[in-house]
């Protein structure tokens, strides 16, 4: 039976093993000095952090120009459907007048 903050090990050195024996581990003691977390958090913050407002201004910033971005590239790919449907029409009505052409007996020249 184990008490708190004691505990059994089995120890290897060097490939040879040993047989376990208990052990207790030490008491945590209280720093003797003070504490700086205050200090370190509110540098911390003044160094790194953004206030509220202008983190969401910068925010707001990003999703424009993420939306702009999409509007760019929905539009892009329209004009190149556009264009793709305007070449194939073109095919096909440039098929029709070359088929009605040799159906009137003109050569395109």
């Amino acid at each position: 039976n184990l008490c708190m903050q004691e505990f059994y090990i089995k120890m290897t050195i060097d490939g040879e093993a040993f047989d376990p024996f208990s052990a207790e581990t030490l008491s945590v003691i209280k720093p003797d000095h003070e504490s700086y977390k205050k200090q370190i958090i509110e540098l911390s913050r003044k160094k790194y952090a953004v206030q509220l407002e202008e983190f969401k201004k910068i925010e707001e910033e990003k999703a424009r120009k993420e939306k702009e971005e999409e509007n760019l590239i929905k539009e892009e790919v329209k004009s190149d459907s556009e264009k793709e449907i305007l070449v194939s029409l073109g095919k096909e009505s440039g098929k029709k007048e070359k088929q009605e052409n040799e159906d009137a007996g003109d050569p395109l020249i």
